[in-house]
């Protein structure tokens, strides 16, 4: 297939979806209104854009594969997916058709450039991107970015979530069968007026992606298995943790009020995984 299409999963930003639409190049674009309270679906028809609408927020995975499947049935691909709030560059849409044909999934990397990354999203961004090191051999810079580019298929539809867990287990799926992970450096704003968390369920759709690979896969140290299950089952309990992978260790203070985590590491020994 060589006929791309450009899915945006879309809740409650009638505010900012427009500009994002404007941006895209002239490709197709669908808009997957997933329950919005606000005038979402009906910013996206103004401009004569495609929409899908469910009746309920279902989340940004079953979103997703709402955009698969409708590429499916309509013989589009690849599927090049990005967020409706405006933090991911349009323009760049290109970029991740180009790539497509040399990989698997292609993801977007926030931490080319690590100037303007505030110290938290750092270390949250490195805990995951070493869960994923630990389990598979390979660092990925940035395994997190909802801006991402694949060739649709059945298969997709049956990978477990329906959250943020849906973009680690298909990042998961994607390393244990080929491996194929590209990146297209894309640019990435910060508001330090507000508190840098992680939401509790992206940890933890990161944790759930990669616990089962834990046991199926030769050569992970029974100390690292040992380690990433202390942390699943801290995060699980809602509870402050210290964890240890390889030579990064990794804080994380609970914050009840938005059931979120803050994340501190050493900031010099986690720059230093970004230029190995």
């Amino acid at each position: 297939m060589n006929n791309p299409l450009v899915i945006i999963p879309s809740l409650n930003s009638a505010s900012t979806l427009s500009e994002v639409l404007k941006g895209i190049p002239k490709l197709p674009v669908l808009v997957i209104d997933d329950g919005s309270e606000d005038d979402t679906a009906g910013v996206a028809g103004s401009l004569g854009i495609m929409v899908v609408s469910h009746e309920t927020n279902l989340g940004v995975g079953a979103a997703t594969k709402t955009g698969i499947r409708y590429a499916l049935e309509h013989g589009y691909g690849p599927v090049i997916s990005l967020d409706s709030d405006g933090q991911h560059d349009p323009a760049a849409v290109g970029a991740f058709v180009d790539r497509c044909p040399e990989y698997d999934l292609v993801i977007g990397n926030r931490f080319h450039d690590l100037s303007p990354v505030p110290s938290a999203k750092l270390a949250a961004n490195l805990l995951g991107s070493m869960l994923f090191k630990t389990t598979f051999g390979v660092f990925l810079p940035d395994v997190a970015c909802g801006f991402r580019a694949f060739e649709p298929a059945a298969e997709l539809l049956t990978i477990p979530g329906d959250s943020f867990d849906f973009l680690f287990n298909h990042l998961a799926l994607t390393l244990s069968k080929t491996g194929r992970i590209g990146y297209v450096s894309v640019p990435v704003r910060y508001d330090c007026r507000q508190l840098l968390c992680t939401r509790r369920s992206e940890l933890l759709g990161a944790l759930a992606a990669v616990v089962p690979y834990l046991q199926l896969r030769e050569g992970i140290l029974q100390a690292a298995k040992r380690e990433i299950v202390s942390l699943n089952e801290s995060v699980t309990a809602k509870v402050d943790f210290f964890t240890q992978i390889e030579s990064a260790g990794f804080s994380g203070y609970y914050f009840a009020p938005h059931d979120a985590y803050v994340i501190q590491t050493d900031i010099a020994e986690g720059l230093s995984f970004y230029r190995r």
